[in-house]
């Protein structure tokens, strides 16, 4: 087997480290949230800098998690996090809907653990195929919009 490569070693450490951001104990909301914030722009930076890969996803499926239940758990990590204003269209066609910080984390963390498991349990290959999969067809989509509202949490603009 070869040694990973730096853009696998980098989607590793940002699955990783986005998990021990959520997962540290002992952290208060306003550390977390401090935390968070470079924790996802990892997460962006690793799809970037990932490559695509030939690897179809086996017959290996990560276990299934109780949506409300993640979605309660980010609810008490990240209590100053909520609804945000999302401009969603183009120019003058645009609307004006409301974002969800916490259904944004749940979808997040849900399908990192889910590359987490498949590091562990299928590979690098299939790991980076679910996770670039993810971030095209799903939680990208969420991470960009979330990261808007960290920001404004974190420095009021």
């Amino acid at each position: 087997m070869s040694a990973p490569t730096d853009s696998a070693n980098q989607l590793r450490d940002a699955v990783l480290g986005f998990i021990a951001c959520i997962e540290a104990e002992a952290l208060t909301p306003e550390a977390r949230l401090n935390r968070l914030a470079p924790a996802l722009d990892r997460l962006s930076l690793a799809y970037h800098e990932s490559c695509a890969t030939e690897a179809a996803l086996g017959d290996n499926e990560p276990p299934s998690r109780d949506y409300q239940e993640t979605r309660g758990r980010m609810a008490q990590l990240f209590p100053t996090l909520g609804y945000y204003p999302l401009a969603k269209g183009d120019g003058d066609d645009a609307d004006l809907v409301m974002g969800d910080a916490i259904d944004d984390l749940a979808d997040i963390f849900s399908e990192v653990l889910d590359v987490a498991w498949m590091l562990e349990n299928s590979g690098m290959n299939e790991a980076t195929s679910l996770f670039r999969f993810g971030f095209t067809h799903h939680w990208g989509r969420h991470l960009c919009d979330l990261r808007g509202a960290v920001h404004y949490e974190l420095f009021g603009m």
